[in-house]
């Protein structure tokens, strides 16, 4: 079989996205016009210009007013739009900017689309900040089109190429492998199939680790589709680990990661990866993560200092939670010294590093000394931890969850169930076009970069697949 699809990921990893200040534009326009502005009322028709087709098919403008632009949705420069995926009932949707109208000044007041090949049945819409909108359930051929944006001086400047709309239709719901009728869900995303638990452990004879020596440190890594850490949870263990003083590292990767009790990893270090962290509040009890260190309670002649508390690293997309301290990482208390010598000092509290603001979601305090009283010779409270934005906004999306996400939706694909498998892998594909666009991807370790493209072509096969109504295996 010969397959043409569209490598969404990779093909275009060439283009980048240019910054460009907005410009609102105004004025009204002629029935079976080209131009067309916020003030336009409905039009549409068809005018030869240029060789082309202008409005093949209706044009509706919105009426939003609104002068802030939707950051989840991707800024394209005049030059660089990429090929686009349309499916049923979903609006393919971008902004237009252009470098070279803003460098030279040039405010826009209005925008044109020319059809170079194929017939849209479907509806295209403009707005006042140059929002582009595709929506059809009627498209079942591609087509490509060229977009233009009109200056106050009657400048019109023409995209350098066409841009190819690829239309995916919708399969009937009940589709499935063999003819057989689909489930009407995905599957369980915390079901054992969906999810991997990996343990490696060192064994040392001088750790101290929580002051606990000759102790087998582990790190524990955990990945799945949605994972819940509670008490007792039925979905996994790892509530097990709770207040344990021997994992030094946990990795946690997830699309969607929920806490749902509060948990203490003394010590640890945690490194979170994933589309959504989301703490939960359950019949009163506090959702929270507490690296705070165990404290050496036993008094001696040479008291130690509290050790420092774990470091988090929150690699993610969205971040929600209720008001409260969510993220406690104190550093640990100092040993008691017995009469007549010298208390430990307090430990320093952990370090946040993270990708979204939860300032106000943390503590850090530095530990106390060890009576817990000031001691002109020691420190009585060890350094508060210091909080830091990571510089690299693509990094949650860690190969280790997005390969079982994958893997997660071509099971839904499997089952017949295209609508959520093609709506919920397009959000993947958008998130990873505009990181290639604005090039943050490429701050990636190459083997990482090297997996997503893998992945991409997982994913477009699937697209594939669907577009020409071929079942799972193809």
């Amino acid at each position: 079989m010969k397959k043409h699809f569209i490598l969404y990921l990779m093909v275009g990893w060439s283009f980048a996205v240019h910054a460009q200040s907005i410009y609102s534009f105004s004025g009204s326009s002629k029935g079976n016009s080209s131009f067309f502005s916020f003030y336009s009322p409905l039009v549409s028709g068809n005018k030869t210009f240029s060789n082309s087709i202008v409005n093949s098919g209706p044009v509706q403008l919105l009426t939003d007013t609104t002068v802030v632009l939707d950051t989840t949705i991707l800024q394209y420069d005049l030059d660089s739009i990429p090929s686009q995926l349309v499916f049923y009932n979903s609006p393919c949707k971008f902004y237009i900017k252009s470098d070279s109208l803003n460098s030279l000044h040039k405010t826009v007041v209005g925008n044109k689309y020319y059809v170079t090949s194929g017939t849209p049945l479907g509806v295209f819409q403009f707005d006042r900040l140059n929002l582009v909108q595709y929506t059809t359930n009627a498209d079942t051929l591609d087509f490509e089109v060229k977009f233009a944006l009109i200056t106050s001086t009657n400048d019109t400047v023409k995209s350098k190429k066409s841009i190819h709309f690829k239309i995916v239709p919708a399969m009937p719901f009940e589709s499935s492998t063999f003819g057989v009728g689909g489930q009407h869900q995905l599957p369980d995303p915390e079901d054992r199939d969906w999810r991997v638990q990996t343990i490696d452990s060192s064994y040392t004879t001088t750790s101290g680790f929580n002051f606990v020596d000759n102790q087998h440190l582990r790190t524990v890594s955990y990945s799945g589709v949605q994972v819940v850490l509670e008490k007792n949870s039925s979905a996994n263990q790892l509530y097990l680990y709770d207040k344990a003083t021997n994992v030094d590292t946990l990795n946690l990767y997830a699309e969607t990661l929920i806490i749902r009790d509060g948990f203490t990893f003394p010590g640890t270090t945690i490194n979170i990866f994933a589309k959504e962290l989301r703490f939960e509040d359950v019949n009163g009890n506090k959702a929270y993560l507490c690296t705070t260190p165990r404290r050496d309670s036993v008094a001696t002649d040479n008291a130690k200092q509290g050790l420092k508390a774990g470091d988090i690293y929150l690699h993610v997309l969205n971040f929600s939670s209720n008001i409260g301290k969510r993220f406690f990482l104190n550093g640990g208390d100092g040993q008691t010294a017995t009469l007549n010598h010298t208390i430990g000092a307090g430990g320093n509290g952990g370090n946040m590093y993270s990708s979204v603001d939860v300032s106000d979601y943390v503590v850090q305090d530095g530990g106390y000394s060890g009576n817990g009283a000031f001691n002109p010779a020691v420190t009585y409270k060890g350094n508060k931890g210091t909080f830091a934005f990571l510089n690299n906004k693509a990094d949650w999306l860690s190969p280790k969850f997005f390969s079982i996400i994958v893997n997660y939706y071509k099971e839904g694909f499997y089952a017949g169930l295209t609508d959520p498998v093609t709506t919920n892998l397009k959000v993947y594909s958008d998130i990873l076009d505009g990181y290639v666009a604005d090039s943050s991807i490429y701050r990636l370790d190459s083997a990482t970069v090297v997996q997503l493209k893998q992945i991409s072509d997982d994913i477009n096969r699937v697209f594939y697949n669907i577009s020409n109504n071929l079942d799972y295996f193809g």
